[in-house]
């Protein structure tokens, strides 16, 4: 099955420590947003503009 964190490309992007808090409430408001399916999803969208780091997802790390 597909990991839907990473989309199977077992990277994925967090925002920087210094970041965490307004990329937080950037994307609360767009989870409140009537258009946004999902927190990933939004998450996704608000990354962009955040300087961010790309990790090794926890969500599909024990596959092989």
């Amino acid at each position: 099955m597909k990991c839907f964190y990473c989309n199977d490309t077992r990277k994925i992007k967090v925002p920087r420590e210094e970041d965490k808090e307004e990329f937080e409430k950037l994307v609360d408001l767009e989870v409140d947003k009537g258009y946004t399916v999902n927190r990933i999803m939004a998450e996704r969208k608000i990354i962009k503009k955040f300087n961010y780091l790309t990790i090794d997802c926890p969500y599909c790390k024990n596959k092989t």
